[in-house]
């Protein structure tokens, strides 16, 4: 009969409800849900919970309270402060703990083993955290206005409009944002690389920022790129790949009729000469082809690319000195150049006129044109 008379009173309900209700929330959100995500492989849910039970349990409350009132039949404009008081807790203590879960969860990506095909990189955690700061925040600042009743389509229109306006007024500065965003996510250098660009400039990496990258030349000078031009032109990665080698290669010829096992073996012990090739792979040497006047050697060796000018130096000197040393002539191009003496009407003169025109016949021809001569 008691329990009857309970259940039926709505002021009684109201008040089981408004003491059941946390209570439920509570163990909900701090018992059941934790024990529900520990059963999972992954670290990602535990991470994040952490920060959003608190916000489960305060909204579950909020809406117990609510609930209770409406029970208890209060006025319109108590209901109506009530639910924005409610709802406005609620969605504070959201954004709050959403902030929290974005920097577990990043943190939580991060400690993984990085790969290549990631999003979530130690330069991009930064990005990717304030643009999902930025996007709670907003929809945080959206159901505020909505729990008071407060439109903002007009508001929502003037943002959009001029964001339009900025847009086109900043474009060139937005492709290279958003450009440098997609750089940082896809990695295709990173920090320390050597690039060399599109006009033929080559230097090492040496800041990626949104807007801009900035690479440092052997000439001590600094290029700053925009991101926009890196992320739509090629670019030569030196240092990308499974490696961070890169093959020199260094042609060479030699005369017609040279000991090719003793060519190779000069230019082997030649490509050893840099402390600063790798052994692995080996150095090799390649006999090419059959040039007009040489025979066409190739030298291969492997070698951090910011030490590529070295290593050509220093190679390239072992080789000439090498090839001095064994008596291999290395060829250079000879010309003959005859030079034909004509009068003024372009017939060629006869040789006793063209050795007068130098005296005694001997000696080079100083006179190609006998109107030129007194």
């Amino acid at each position: 009969m008691i329990l009857a008379e309970l259940i039926v009173d709505p002021r009684a309900r109201a008040l089981a409800l408004a003491i059941i209700g946390p209570a439920l929330a509570l163990v909900l959100s701090y018992r059941v849900a934790p024990r529900l995500a520990a059963r999972t492989d992954t670290l990602l849910d535990d991470a994040v919970l952490t920060h959003l039970k608190g916000p489960l349990a305060i909204s579950l409350i909020a809406l117990s309270w609510y609930e209770s009132l409406i029970l208890l039949k209060m006025g319109a404009p108590l209901l109506v402060f009530s639910r924005g008081l409610f709802v406005s807790l609620g969605v504070v203590a959201w954004i709050v703990g959403c902030w929290g879960a974005v920097r577990a969860a990043l943190a939580v990506l991060l400690a993984r083993p990085e790969q290549p095909g990631h999003l979530v990189r130690p330069r991009t955690a930064p990005v990717i955290e304030s643009v999902a700061k930025l996007v709670v925040a907003a929809m945080g600042l959206y159901f505020l206005f909505d729990a008071w009743h407060v439109d903002v389509t007009a508001w929502l229109a003037s943002a959009g409009i001029i964001g339009v306006a900025v847009g086109f007024a900043a474009q060139e500065s937005l492709g290279n944002l958003v450009a440098g965003f997609f750089i940082l996510a896809e990695a295709p250098y990173k920090l320390g690389d050597m690039l060399i660009l599109a006009n033929g400039h080559r230097g090492k990496v040496t800041d990626i920022g949104l807007r801009t990258t900035r690479l440092q030349t052997l000439d001590g000078v600094e290029i700053i790129v925009p991101n926009q031009h890196l992320a739509n032109a090629e670019v030569l990665n030196e240092s990308g790949g499974s490696s961070r080698y890169t093959r020199i290669a260094l042609p060479i010829g030699v005369a017609y009729g040279s000991d090719v096992a003793q060519v190779r073996e000069v230019l082997l012990t030649a490509a050893h000469a840099s402390r600063d090739v790798h052994t692995t792979p080996a150095p090799a040497v390649l006999f090419t082809a059959f040039g007009e006047s040489s025979l066409d050697f190739v030298v291969l060796v492997w070698a951090l690319p910011q030490r590529r000018p070295a290593v050509t130096d220093a190679i390239n000197t072992a080789i000439y000195d090498g090839l001095a040393r064994a008596g291999i002539a290395i060829p250079f191009p000879q010309r003959d150049v005859w030079i034909r003496h004509a009068d003024a009407s372009g017939e060629p003169l006869p040789v006793d006129a063209v050795a007068a025109l130098n005296g005694d016949g001997e000696g080079p021809l100083l006179v190609a044109n006998p109107l030129d001569h007194d």
